[in-house]
């Protein structure tokens, strides 16, 4: 079952409200570990804390993916993503797909988009 933006919320301002400073670091420290995954990469939640954080851990990495849209690419397709056929813990990093070429240029229906007149300046 997919978890909302409104159930972690739920779930992380408790623990916010306990300890700011601590989990401003926590949630600052985890940003900075996605942030920094190369394209193609993969963010092992064991290999950054201990057994019993790894929940925390996931739960505001998701939270990271849901509430920042720069996590997206200009269609909309999210970058990071949880690799569950590898392991629940595992967030990959999407490589971002560049056309090698625009995807009009030189086709049968390139005379159907509008064109753009530059003689009237």
């Amino acid at each position: 079952m997919a978890v909302t933006l409104r159930e972690l919320e739920n779930e992380l301002m408790p623990l916010y409200e306990q300890n700011p400073e601590r989990f401003r670091a926590f949630y600052n420290k985890v940003y900075l570990l996605l942030y920094r995954m190369p394209e193609g990469g993969k963010l092992r939640a064991e290999e950054h804390c201990s057994e019993a954080t790894i929940p925390l851990f996931m739960k505001v990495a998701i939270f990271i993916m849901l509430f920042d849209p720069s996590w997206r690419d200009e269609d909309g397709y999210d970058l990071l993503e949880v690799c569950a056929d590898i392991s629940p813990t595992t967030i990959g990093r999407r490589r971002k797909i560049v056309p090698s070429h625009p995807l009009f240029k030189g086709t049968w229906y390139s005379n159907l988009l509008p064109c753009k007149d530059t003689n009237n300046k």
